[in-house]
């Protein structure tokens, strides 16, 4: 049994350490308040982006892009956090990459690996070395930031280096659940329209209802409706870029709440279990100069 003076010291120990992960729990509760703000502008932003996309896609079918390529490598920019302390976090993004890989059979040739956070980098450096390490300075994403990694993976894309671009993040559910998840980027495709699958509504019955199935004549577009359609197309890739940054942003915070909450529980309860140790030693401690005291007294009136 340790002495009273050690559990002490662990006592106190303890809770420095609960001070620190209650802080913790607290700033990333802040970070998460405002990544949501973010993750909700991006989701809106990013639909708009969708539609316009959608709308593009229609002026012309099936026409080459501007851009040629004809690589048929893969590129997979992985997101993840630049601090741990955040639970499971980093490490289902690293399980799904292996089983990504796995999967896709590619050869280490035709797999180019981008990072954006560097506990991913720390993790996956030895199977998939990287390309390109992207710094994220910032706790909350920003619109700078996610242009730049998406025009130097554009510069990549133009020489002819890959000619499938995925990217792997962590989508947030909400505060106590996220699914890490691997999203295809180019060849570019039109995600499903969510807003399509509500056929509750009723059909529109105003003047405008009745000249639905009016032929109206194609759009005057400059410089023309294929330029277009590609600079829609580079927007919309950009905004799901975002969309990817917000989303695993708001995963990571809600994972360190969630982590500093759990250790500072556990801090608790160690705290609690040293508390009844040290009140153990005392009274053992007591109890046995009690049996001297008495013992010593015994000796002097019987001698």
């Amino acid at each position: 049994m340790s002495s009273i003076r050690e559990y002490t010291q662990k006592i106190a120990s303890l809770k420095g350490m609960g001070r620190i992960t209650k802080t913790m729990k607290m700033v990333a509760a802040g970070y998460y308040r405002r990544s949501q703000d973010l993750l909700r502008a991006a989701i809106e932003y990013n639909q708009h982006c969708e539609h316009l996309s959608r709308i593009a896609e229609s002026l012309c079918p099936g026409v080459p892009p501007v851009v040629k390529n004809t690589s048929t490598a893969t590129h997979l920019l992985i997101i993840s956090s630049n601090r741990g302390l955040c639970g499971s976090y980093n490490a289902a993004i690293a399980r799904l990459v292996h089983k990504f890989a796995r999967e896709k059979n590619l050869a280490p040739n035709e797999l180019s690996v981008s990072y954006a956070g560097s506990k991913a980098l720390t993790l996956l450096h030895n199977s998939f070395p990287p390309v390109e390490n992207f710094e994220l300075n910032a706790e909350l994403p920003t619109p700078d930031e996610c242009l730049g990694m998406a025009m130097r993976i554009y510069t990549r894309f133009r020489q002819n280096q890959f000619g499938n671009l995925y990217i792997a993040y962590t989508k947030s559910k909400n505060a106590l659940a996220s699914e890490p998840l691997i999203q295809q980027l180019v060849p570019f495709a039109p995600l499903p329209d969510d807003s399509s699958a509500n056929t509750h509504q009723s059909p529109p019955t105003n003047q405008h209802s009745a000249n639905s199935n009016q032929q109206f004549p194609d759009p005057l577009m400059l410089p023309d409706p294929v330029a277009v359609r590609d600079l829609l197309r580079a927007q919309t890739i950009i905004s799901r870029l975002y969309l990817a940054r917000a989303h695993a942003a708001t995963a990571e915070h809600a994972a360190r709440r969630a982590s500093m909450d759990n250790a500072s529980a556990n801090i608790n309860k160690l705290t609690d279990h040293y508390i009844q140790l040290r009140n153990t030693a005392r009274q053992a401690n007591i109890t046995r100069e009690l049996t001297e005291i008495v013992s010593g007294a015994e000796s002097l009136n019987n001698p």
